[in-house]
């Protein structure tokens, strides 16, 4: 076995390509593990005991226990990162994140990019108005605020309102970029997988997140704890999540790579969903869907659910809102 092939790359990669690399603090040992692996596969029969082993191995290396309290693009040695070059566009008062800092939202569309967040941003304020008491003084919190698409627009009601708009998330370099350019009204973290918020119980009065429960297989139930903990009485939590809607889309495009490259063949295959639930993936990439009686079924055991809307403009998931 050649051992050249084991030397990780020196080059300096993109945040994707570090957002998707494993988590081993031992890159040389689950290198060596896949290959093993491989040959085993191959093999089969007699050797199903050791290739349930690699698999625990494999997984473990990909994102271990202890690796929960830190951020997904975890380095073992870390030095201030390129954050590229703002881009600032006419009438905007922050500016935007360069292309490698949006992953997932229009990197090489500015306006697209702008057009897309003030859409959310849109969302989120109808839903305040028409579920919570009162309008000014918020604590809003962006749970899984990327580097800032939907947060920056909150600046306007910080401005109006007196909000408190805060950010977190799981990329350490997203929350680098926007603590770098955002200004300090607008606070932001880095977070972990471990489903623990640094506020108090009581504090918060509205939470959302975007395509975060999407990817979310497990704890999803104690993070739900963990927002009905920090929210006020009366608070809202809304997150978008897939159902029908997001089954049938990705049916639709099943023939394009990307589809393709991060759901299992069976499902593509389902133009409709008809089981209760699909957790799938790892921590590098994973999609998570439920039918809509079921997830009204199962979030309504935590808090109360008050709203289940379609999917808003530019997307094809719901979005379901509780209220503590």
């Amino acid at each position: 076995m050649n051992a050249e092939i084991l030397t990780p790359e020196s080059k300096p990669v993109s945040v994707e390509a570090q957002l998707a690399r494993l988590k081993s603090d031992s890159l040389k040992t689950l290198a060596l593990i896949k290959q093993v692996h491989e040959v085993l596969r191959k093999q089969g029969g007699e050797l199903q005991n050791q290739h349930a082993q690699l698999d625990r191995l494999s997984a473990e290396g990909m994102f271990s226990n202890y690796y929960f309290h830190c951020p997904i693009d975890y380095e073992k040695e870390t030095y201030p990162p390129d954050l590229g070059t703002p881009r600032y566009v006419e009438g905007e008062d922050l500016p935007l994140p360069p292309p490698d800092y949006r992953p997932g939202y229009a990197p090489n569309d500015d306006q697209l990019y702008l057009k897309w967040g003030k859409s959310d941003h849109r969302q989120i304020c109808d839903i305040v108005k028409k579920h919570h008491a009162g309008y000014d003084g918020l604590t809003v919190l962006d749970f899984g605020c990327s580097s800032g698409r939907v947060l920056r627009h909150f600046f306007a009601e910080h401005r109006a309102h007196g909000w408190k708009p805060i950010g977190i998330d799981i990329q350490a370099k997203l929350i680098e970029w926007t603590r770098r350019y955002f200004p300090k009204e607008l606070t932001v973290m880095c977070g972990s997988a471990h489903p623990h918020l640094p506020f108090e119980d009581n504090s918060i009065d509205v939470i959302y997140g975007i395509s975060v429960f999407t990817h979310t297989k497990y704890l999803w139930d104690t993070w739900l704890m963990e927002f009905k903990r920090v929210l006020k009485p009366g608070g809202l939590c809304m997150q978008s999540v897939q159902c029908e809607a997001a089954w049938e889309f990705y049916h639709a495009h099943r023939n394009e790579k990307w589809v393709a490259d991060g759901h299992p063949a069976a499902m593509l295959r389902e133009p409709h969903m008809t089981r209760d639930y699909l957790y799938y993936g790892d921590p590098s990439v994973s999609q998570v869907f439920y039918r809509k009686d079921v997830i009204l079924d199962f979030w309504g055991r935590y808090m109360e659910v008050v709203d289940f809307l379609p999917p808003p403009e530019f997307s094809y998931q719901n979005w379901i809102v509780l209220k503590k």
